[in-house]
């Protein structure tokens, strides 16, 4: 069984589009973490209601949040173009869900940086 060329997996328009909107949300969130939230020593990383700021770190854990979305994007690709070959519509599912994901975490940096006003 050979391998599906990547060349016809990028091809499609609806994975191009969607590894591009996500990409493009995660520049956004990198860029909108490093100008909104100055470098200090403790930054608030989670707040709930109940409690109020229970998390505190670096900001080197706040960079976590883009990096964890470029790992999804890689992560969520990859299996993309394997599941592409025999199951094209689960594939096409997990592209598609890739940019969702990265609105959720850029909503999330968005939160962050209100918080640490």
């Amino acid at each position: 069984m050979g391998r599906f060329p990547v060349r016809l997996f990028l091809r499609d328009k609806l994975v191009i589009s969607s590894l591009g909107v996500a990409i493009f949300l995660n520049v956004v969130l990198w860029v909108y973490l490093l100008l909104a939230i100055k470098s200090a020593e403790n930054i608030f990383l989670h707040y709930t209601i109940h409690f109020g700021v229970d998390l505190v770190g670096s900001f080197a854990n706040l960079l976590m949040l883009p990096l964890l979305g470029l790992a999804l994007i890689l992560l969520n690709f990859t299996i993309a173009y394997f599941l592409y070959d025999n199951l094209k519509r689960l594939g096409l599912l997990l592209a598609v869900a890739t940019p969702v994901i990265q609105v959720f975490l850029l909503v999330e940096g968005f939160f962050l940086a209100f918080l640490n006003r």
